[in-house]
């Protein structure tokens, strides 16, 4: 079984990955894991990513500017909203505080973003892929938020649903399978030994 047809890792997997980064660049990297996760993005969207972007109201963070929205004569930006009360959002928001222009600069002075390829190397340093981060948060979004995978076909901005089948097809999966072992807990009843 491929891993983008498990369903979601889970939190604790996502702790793992963060825990495999160190050194010198360590926030700056678990940083850039962290946004790939949770805005869904492709790695060349979330590079392109500055503190800027960002905003909150009372129960939500919101990246401007990141999604396009294709319509018939223009490309729109559509907001991503991702909850506050989500795990792991502190250490990620503490970054984006910190951040002076671009998220994640190629240097401290300068003006440009990492490039595609060093990002994609930091990511790689998991044992993971940037798309694979994609398709976890996709799951987890149909999963934990209950959003409908045809949505997930134009916020993720896919070509087919293709992909988002095989995403919703293994949360479903799993929400079987967990209820399946929910059952299996209770205590048998006296009448049924």
């Amino acid at each position: 079984m491929k891993d983008s047809e498990k369903g979601f890792l889970g939190w604790n997997w996502i702790k793992k990955q963060l825990d495999k980064f160190y050194g010198e660049k360590r926030l700056r990297n678990r940083a850039l894991f962290l946004t790939t996760f949770k805005t869904g993005g492709r790695i060349t969207e979330v590079l392109s990513l500055k503190r800027s972007n960002f905003t909150h109201d009372q129960d939500y963070i919101i990246i401007n500017g990141m999604m396009k929205e294709k319509d018939k004569e223009r490309k729109t930006y559509r907001p991503i909203k991702i909850p506050k009360k989500e795990p792991l959002n502190q250490e990620w928001i503490t970054w984006v505080n910190s951040s002076r222009n671009y998220l994640f600069p190629s240097t401290e002075l300068d003006d440009k973003p990492l490039s595609r390829i060093r990002a994609y190397q930091i990511i790689t340093r998991t044992g993971t892929y940037p798309h694979f981060l994609r398709s976890q948060r996709s799951s987890m979004e149909i999963e934990f938020y209950g959003i409908e995978p045809n949505r997930l076909v134009d916020l993720r901005q896919w070509k087919t649903d293709r992909m988002v089948r095989v995403y919703a097809s293994a949360s479903s999966q799993k929400q079987a399978e967990e209820k399946m072992l929910e059952k299996f807990k209770e205590p048998l009843s006296r009448s049924n030994p």
